[in-house]
C-alpha cells in the first residue's frame, strides 16, 4: 500500500514521436483506467507530425485526465535513451509504468498491477503481457 498519500502509486510515462494516428487511443486507455493513484507524464519528442495537436486536443476535452497529467512537447528532439529519461526527471510515483504512444492499456491495467504489487512488496519490477500475444 502507498503509505506517502502525497506520492501517487504510479508514474505514467508515455514518450510520443511522430504518434498523431495511435496517441488518442493511448490517452484514452489512461483516461479510463479503474485504478486513480497515479500521475501522467507524456514528452512529446519534437514530433513533425500532428501528435501536439491531438494531445492537447484530447486533453482539453478530458478534464479528469488533464488534471493528471504533465504534457511536455520538445522543440529539438532528443535520442530516444533522452527522451525516455526526460519523465523520469520529474516522477513521482512509487512505480514507473510505461505506455508508449502507440500502445494502451486494458482499463484495469493499473488495478491488476497494483493487486500484485501490493501483495508483493519485494517485487522491484513489473512486466505485463501484450494482450495480442499467445
Amino acid at each position: 500500500m502507498n503509505l506517502n498519500k502525497n506520492k501517487p502509486f504510479f508514474t505514467i510515462c508515455t514518450e510520443v514521436s511522430n504518434r498523431e494516428k495511435t496517441i488518442e487511443r493511448t490517452l484514452s486507455s489512461i483516461s479510463n483506467q479503474n485504478f486513480f493513484d497515479y500521475e501522467y507524464i507524456i514528452v512529446d519528442n519534437a514530433s513533425s507530425d500532428k501528435s501536439h495537436d491531438v494531445i492537447s486536443s484530447y486533453l482539453g476535452k478530458d478534464k479528469k485526465l488533464s488534471l493528471k497529467t504533465t504534457y511536455i512537447r520538445l522543440e529539438k528532439k532528443l535520442q530516444d535513451i533522452a527522451s525516455w529519461n526526460k519523465p523520469l526527471e520529474i516522477a513521482n510515483g512509487s512505480y514507473i509504468v510505461v505506455c508508449e504512444g502507440d500502445d494502451w492499456f486494458e482499463s484495469d491495467h493499473l488495478r491488476l498491477a497494483h493487486e500484485i504489487l501490493t501483495i508483493n512488496p519485494e517485487v522491484g519490477m513489473y512486466i505485463s503481457l501484450r494482450a495480442d500475444l499467445d
